[in-house]
């Protein structure tokens, strides 16, 4: 019963005298440790609870579990670093590369500076074990320069906010997806998300569902074979400058529900069905 392998920085330390860089983490199992937000138990290599440091080009290599595990309002700055999602197929505590829960504030969010995340590779099928290479619940978070050019699916966000920039994912389901919306006090805060490339095998290279308030910007969106570019559902965004196509599958726009979209100056190109369409 292997457990227990892995880092763990609470709250309690002293970021004056702490830092971590340049540290590979090879083969660990994880901490488990509870999150009280979805009432379960997650597991990390390393795990950081209500703490902020600022951690430098941490390589996670062959986990079983989850790279990077984080909850209770922790605001760590992550520069670098190569996150792999868990390798354990044999039981059910395979994660994503890295869990955020309840982290960041709107000031101070979680934030990862040029990561590079590798993914499942198991396809799209609901049957398979797949994972996103970042699952955000309940956070605020900034993700710059990010790579992924192995995974399923890319960034999913719930509950959350933020941004995600200049970043390039490949991957063969849903590039990002954003589900529902942070609210703090009745103030609602945006996802933005600019300057991406996402290319798609299967699924949509983004969507926005399920209550989301989101920016998309100036994007190059591609691929979705069995999906369309940019998918909406019951969700308010603004989706402005982006290159949208081709796309194998569907729609350049697709919206759905009971959605609020402004869609100004995107190019929409070499769609296989319209290149905008709302409704069923």
């Amino acid at each position: 019963n292997p457990c227990h392998e892995g880092v763990l920085i609470r709250n309690s330390i002293d970021l004056s005298q702490t830092g971590l860089r340049h540290i590979t983490i090879d083969g660990a199992w994880g901490i488990p440790y509870y999150i009280p937000t979805v009432f379960q138990w997650r597991y990390g290599a390393m795990v950081i609870d209500g703490a902020s440091p600022t951690l430098r080009d941490i390589e996670f290599i062959d986990i079983n579990t989850s790279s990077l595990l984080t909850t209770n309002l922790a605001q760590p700055t992550l520069i670098g670093g190569e996150y792999s999602v868990g390798v354990d197929e044999e039981s059910d505590v395979r994660g994503s590369a890295v869990q955020i829960y309840s982290s960041g504030t709107p000031v101070t969010p979680l934030t990862l500076e040029s990561p590079t995340f590798i993914g499942t590779n198991v396809g799209c099928s609901r049957q398979a074990p797949s994972r996103p290479v970042v699952w955000a619940e309940d956070t605020f978070i900034e993700i710059d320069s990010a790579t992924v050019n192995v995974g399923d699916y890319g960034f999913s966000l719930r509950h959350s906010s933020g941004t995600i920039t200049n970043s390039d994912l490949t991957v063969n389901c849903n590039g990002i997806d954003i589900n529902s919306r942070k609210s703090v006090s009745n103030v609602d805060y945006p996802v933005d998300v600019a300057f991406n490339d996402i290319t798609t095998g299967d699924g949509a290279p983004i969507t926005v569902f399920s209550g989301g308030l989101a920016t998309i910007e100036s994007n190059n969106l591609q691929g979705a074979a069995e999906s369309s570019g940019l998918a909406v559902e019951s969700s308010e965004v603004v989706i402005t400058g982006n290159d949208i196509g081709p796309i194998g599958g569907w729609n350049g726009l697709w919206l759905l529900g009971s959605f609020d979209v402004i869609a100004q100056n995107n190019n929409i190109h070499d769609t296989t069905r319209e290149p905008i369409r709302a409704g069923e």
